[in-house]
């Protein structure tokens, strides 16, 4: 037979094998958005959590008030106590030393327990009402080329600070008070404010009424070195930013907080440096303006004015300096309940301004059902004026559909790296139990292995759960 070439049934053909795979390849299609589908509802299971972060929240540790320790009545719900002593309540003989005061009229052990922590500050000279002196006797006989003064700050006696037998005696009073807070609780201390030097501890003496004035700059740092020695775990302050903030990097505080003249000066100082003449030998002021974000600030409001100016009056001004300063805590003078009852309102508001404010403002939770692998995205945000400088571990607590506890898995992340008004992102994944039915979020105090930090999540608290099978 003859074969025969149809031009037009070619086509015919050809249109129809074309129209098949066409249809061919649209199955196809259609059959991986359905599997991608069913895959993604089915297989892969999806919980987000946001929050608009806006809970008040007046106690979180190492922030607020820091209340004297020896007022419990006033410390009430604060989270930070402040212990100040004078080297001549701590060895009445030399290298005989005497804590008594420390652990029980502070009530120190009994603050651990509560998971409070505190402040502490070494005092050689408080000025007063009558002559007395606030190291210990023996150190007087060894020493005796100090000054006792009557002066407007009051009475009292200003030892000569370069004076090696003193600077000798200080760093082992230094390692001894070390010690004790470590048997009162490990981490029960977490601020040293490097007093010891001027009138309460400020690092100033009132030179020009013949008191001897405070070392050179080389003299003093053996002093930021005891302290460091002494010290090594615990945020470190000093009343200016003298150059031991500079080479250890170190905190500040301002003990006149709220006085707007002294502190924009204080500010001053750190954000452009100057130079501190009082001394034998004038100190450099060392400029530090990120100063915050390494170490944290303190101080306590300011005894020249009253607490109608500083919390009404003036609240404004008050608020913003606190702010500019980026403070973590004030104390020991604070407006509580006891000694300014009728500003408790405006108390409040300053004391939730103090510090950081750290929150969860969204949460991805992605179950593989099939692999049993979950994928967790937390975003972290700080509403406050202050990072937390303590890298605390941040936990994800698992649970079943009873509510018992089932595991728990660190996020690994540091808390100080959250500065204000920042966001942080920290992701982790793992495989768990099919019985998971709730995830939450805590960051533990390692002083008491127990969740500590109020969030920022609204009708949370400790823990934020950021999953539920429930909902």
């Amino acid at each position: 037979g003859e074969l025969r070439y149809d031009k037009k049934e070619f086509k015919k053909g050809r249109r129809v094998v074309h129209k098949n795979i066409g249809k061919g390849i649209l199955f196809l299609i259609l059959t991986v958005l359905i599997l991608i589908i069913v895959y993604n509802k089915i297989i892969i299971q999806t919980s987000i959590y946001t929050d608009e972060n806006e809970q008040e929240i007046l106690y979180n540790p190492l922030i607020g008030y820091a209340v004297s320790a020896d007022y419990p009545d006033a410390v009430g719900e604060n989270t930070l106590v402040y212990i100040g002593m004078t080297w001549s309540d701590i060895e009445p003989q030399e290298g005989v030393y005497d804590f008594t005061t420390l652990i029980n009229e502070n009530q120190a052990q009994e603050y651990a327990s509560q998971g409070k922590h505190a402040v502490f500050r070494l005092l050689c000279d408080v000025p007063g009402q009558e002559e007395h002196m606030d190291i210990p006797q023996w150190l007087y006989e060894k020493t005796r080329d100090g000054t006792f003064y009557d002066t407007s700050y009051g009475k009292g006696y200003s030892p000569n600070y370069a004076n090696p037998d003193l600077i000798e005696a200080h760093g082992k009073v230094l390692q001894k008070i070390a010690e004790v807070f470590e048997e009162v609780r490990p981490g029960f201390l977490s601020y040293v404010q490097l007093g010891s030097l001027g009138h309460w501890g400020e690092w100033h003496v009132k030179s020009g009424e013949g008191i001897v004035p405070i070392p050179e700059e080389a003299v003093c740092m053996q002093y930021v070195d005891q302290y460091v020695e002494a010290f090594p775990n615990v945020q470190l302050m000093m009343r200016r930013p003298f150059l031991g903030v500079k080479e250890y990097g170190l905190g500040v505080y301002n003990d006149m907080t709220g006085e707007a003249e002294d502190t924009n000066e204080w500010l001053e100082w750190l954000n452009d440096g100057g130079v501190y003449t009082e001394p034998a030998k004038a100190h450099t002021l060392y400029a530090i303006p990120d100063f915050y974000k390494k170490a944290a600030v303190g101080g306590e409001f300011t005894s020249a004015r009253s607490w109608e100016e500083l919390l009404v009056t003036d609240m404004d001004t008050t608020k913003s300096l606190i702010r500019q300063s980026h403070m973590s805590f004030i104390g020991p003078k604070v407006p509580h309940a006891l000694e300014a009852p009728q500003y408790q309102q405006e108390a409040a508001v300053i004391r939730e301004l103090l510090g950081y404010k750290l929150g969860i403002s969204k949460a991805a939770v992605k179950r593989n059902r099939l692999s049993g692998i979950w994928d967790i995205a937390v975003t972290w945000n700080n509403q406050g004026i202050a990072p937390m400088y303590e890298d605390w571990a941040v936990y994800l607590y698992f649970y079943d559909e009873e509510g018992r506890f089932m595991e728990k898995h660190l996020l690994d992340m540091n808390l100080s790296d959250i500065m204000p008004d920042m966001n942080l992102k920290v992701q982790w994944s793992g495989q768990l139990s099919d019985d998971v039915a709730k995830i939450r979020v805590g960051i533990e105090d390692p002083m008491t292995g127990e969740a500590a930090v109020t969030l920022n999540n609204a009708g949370q608290d400790k823990y934020v759960t950021i999953y539920s099978s429930n909902y």
